[in-house]
């Protein structure tokens, strides 16, 4: 549990170290909030703590989509088949590299809240502790996401080009954005099979914490968890059995 915790850190601090990371959080946080800014300022209104908290879930998960590629790039770089073959767990050694976006990506509360702030002309929005838990709700769902999505992508050599086709999908699945379909009942199913979603409605305020829907999140996120869990042994045959994933 120590060399994760170590791995861990340190995939955390090359994250520090790549403007790209830093930038993306950045660019997709204010941007949106910029946003909320105009429509708040149109009306006469101050940001909400509505508007920073999306604002920050979509910096979040833009920063945690990027885990689609992270295994990729490692493959890339040569790192990756040191990794699988390391002596120590592979499991843990992939788990502490691809929990860094998701990690790196709460970096977008803080900015939304102080951007906000300054907005505001410093008059900053009141963070209670359930909205806390609900973030963290949010970044165990994101991790679930990141588990499964970035093994996934380790099958393709295309992994940087579908980065940015989660993105938005996920964010308009999860009801953050209020577009109005067609077929509202499938994008209303399709939604609930999402692990962000429920924390996504929690911090929004609609709906507001009940049991039933706590412990229905919590089966998703159990099964997106298993189904993770699932892909990294099959990856393991092909990569160490069957030869068919390239890991250099």
């Amino acid at each position: 549990m120590a060399r994760f915790w170590s791995m861990y850190a340190f995939h955390i601090r090359q994250y520090f170290k790549n403007s790209y990371f830093i930038w993306l959080v950045i660019i997709s946080t204010l941007s949106l909030l910029m946003l909320k800014y105009l429509g708040a300022y149109s009306q006469g209104h101050f940001l909400s703590e509505k508007d920073v908290i999306i604002s920050g879930v979509f910096g979040m998960w833009s920063s945690a989509v990027t885990s689609a590629g992270i295994l990729h790039f490692q493959r890339g770089q040569g790192v990756l088949v040191y990794l699988i073959n390391s002596p120590t767990s592979s499991l843990i050694n992939l788990l502490a590299l691809i929990s860094a976006p998701a990690t790196f990506g709460l970096l977008a509360y803080p900015l939304a809240y102080l951007a906000a702030g300054f907005l505001n002309t410093f008059h900053f929005v009141n963070f209670d502790i359930q909205s806390l838990l609900y973030i963290l709700f949010l970044w165990i769902s994101s991790l679930s996401i990141t588990y499964l999505i970035a093994e996934l992508f380790l099958l393709t050599k295309n992994a940087f080009v579908y980065e940015e086709l989660l993105v938005t999908p996920v964010m308009i699945l999860s009801g953050l954005f209020s577009i109005n379909f067609a077929s509202e009942d499938i994008m209303r199913v399709l939604g609930h099979l999402v692990p962000i979603t429920y924390p996504v409605q929690l911090l929004t305020g609609n709906p507001h914490f009940s049991v039933v829907s706590f412990l229905s999140w919590l089966f998703i996120l159990i099964v997106w968890f298993a189904a993770g869990c699932f892909i990294f042994r099959y990856l393991l045959i092909k990569i160490r059995i069957k030869g068919d994933v390239e890991t250099m």
